[in-house]
């Protein structure tokens, strides 16, 4: 069983003109360790540039050991979407079905369906001792 879910807070700067929105940084997603079988909140940073201020939605990307994965679509909020520059905090809620490495992938698409390049950050879920 696979449990995912995933929020978003963001704050921003000032609206410009451009292309497709950048994903210029991702932090280390924290606690970098969670135990499997158990429901446990990840937080970590996105920062993104939008050249021309329409952010529409975050793609957010789990993939477990075994190469399943999960997708969700996160709305940003409208101010936030407007924004030049924004820092998107992340919060993951996931309960891990096994031990190893998962990876998170986040893309963000502006309104005209620009998408930017994935940027990455992992995890580890381990079996209690």
């Amino acid at each position: 069983m696979k449990a995912f879910v995933a929020s978003v807070m963001a704050s921003f700067f000032v609206a410009c003109g451009g292309g497709a929105p950048t994903i210029t940084a991702i932090t280390s997603l924290d606690p970098s360790t969670v135990p499997v079988g158990v429901a446990s909140l990840l937080t970590g940073q996105v920062a993104i540039t939008d050249d021309d201020g329409n952010l529409e939605t975050l793609q957010v990307t789990l993939t477990t050991p075994s190469k399943e994965t999960v997708s969700s679509s996160i709305e940003v909020g409208e101010e936030a979407g407007k924004a030049r520059n924004s820092t998107v905090s992340l919060r993951l809620q996931v309960l891990p079905p096994e031990a190893g490495i998962y990876t998170i992938a986040v893309v963000a698409v502006d309104g005209d369906g620009n998408e930017s390049e994935a940027r990455t950050a992992e995890f580890t879920a381990a079996n209690a001792d």
